[in-house]
């Protein structure tokens, strides 16, 4: 009798076990079979929110055209820009200034967006003590989510995340209050966004940021195609006595740089600064809302989603130059 009811338990913790791996097995095979590069606009948020993450690429490329100028600038001065964390924060939140100046985006003029560049960290989500700005736990939780997401993929499946990051949409709609789901929006635009601007132009980006010698020879688009190989730079483009002078120029600091230019997803950074691009997203969208709530003329929906471009924009850029600059 004790051993036909261990023949029983053993058959039926077999079943059961074979039942977990087809399951498992027909969930893999589904995610496999997914075309995610197909996957279209985000459809579960408002378009007018949508329009955060245009805007935001749109300034990241303002403010790389910035720094690109200035060191133009200064080295037909005879200057010599010294290109140190500091000095290019400087530059940019500069640049942020210039970029809202020139339209109000979504009805806010300048003074509001210069309230929120004043609160925003330069290389993280803006400080929840000194802003007094909680997360309900739904919103840490959707939040955490959202960051797991972008860690979970790889660089070039901008279209598996904007899946992942439609259906914690569609999850934020019954459990966050108005103000919370405005900025859970502003961050889940931001990070799709951020991940295909990143994914496009994080070389030019680190070369300027530690070669910025070669910003006076290279456009962005031949910036971001220049080969490298075994730590070296290579460019079809050029004689190659001239590339010989301009390499023995450049000396050990491109050396220093070619490793995480390589791998910039994994191990250079990418993926904190997609993250860390939504999170002050988020961020800036719940101030935004606060501050536009007491602004007279503003409003909280319009401050929120402003919030969230102008502290999204700048987080961005503050860990880029966080982690792409070798000083």
């Amino acid at each position: 009798m004790k051993t036909k009811k261990i023949r029983v338990l053993s058959y039926l913790l077999t079943v059961g076990l074979l039942t977990l791996f087809i399951s498992c097995s027909m969930e893999d095979n589904a995610d496999s079979n997914t075309d995610y590069n197909e996957y279209g606009p985000l459809k579960n948020i408002p378009e007018e929110i949508l329009a955060v993450g245009k805007y935001h690429n749109e300034g990241l490329d303002f403010a790389f055209q910035t720094i690109r100028d200035r060191y133009s600038i200064e080295t037909r001065n005879g200057q010599k820009l010294n290109f140190t964390k500091e000095a290019l924060m400087d530059i940019s939140k500069q640049s942020m200034y210039d970029f809202c100046k020139q339209n109000e985006y979504f009805g806010c003029d300048l003074n509001f967006h210069q309230i929120i560049l004043e609160e925003t960290n330069d290389d993280s989500e803006k400080t929840r003590a000194t802003n007094d700005l909680a997360y309900s736990p739904e919103l840490q939780s959707l939040l955490n989510e959202l960051k797991t997401s972008i860690f979970n993929v790889k660089a070039d499946e901008v279209g598996k995340l904007r899946y992942k990051m439609d259906e914690l949409a569609l999850k934020a709609q019954n459990t966050l209050s108005e103000t919370e789901l405005t900025a859970f929006y502003a961050g889940i635009a931001t990070a799709c966004a951020s991940m295909e601007y990143w994914t496009k132009n994080h070389q030019k980006w680190q070369i300027a940021l530690n070669c910025p010698e070669l910003l006076l020879t290279f456009n962005d688009t031949q910036l971001n195609e220049l080969k490298i190989k075994n730590g070296k730079l290579i460019s079809p483009a050029v004689t190659r006595s001239w590339w010989d002078d301009a390499w023995s120029s450049l000396g050990e600091t491109w050396e220093a740089t070619s490793g995480y230019v390589q791998d910039w997803w994994y191990n250079g950074g990418g993926k904190e600064v997609v993250g860390t691009d939504a999170g002050a997203a988020v961020a800036g969208a719940i101030d935004g809302a606060i501050k536009g709530a007491a602004f007279g003329g503003v409003g909280a929906g319009p401050g929120a989603i402003a919030g969230g471009l102008t502290a999204g924009t700048y987080g961005s850029i503050g860990a880029a130059i966080t982690w792409w600059i070798a000083n």
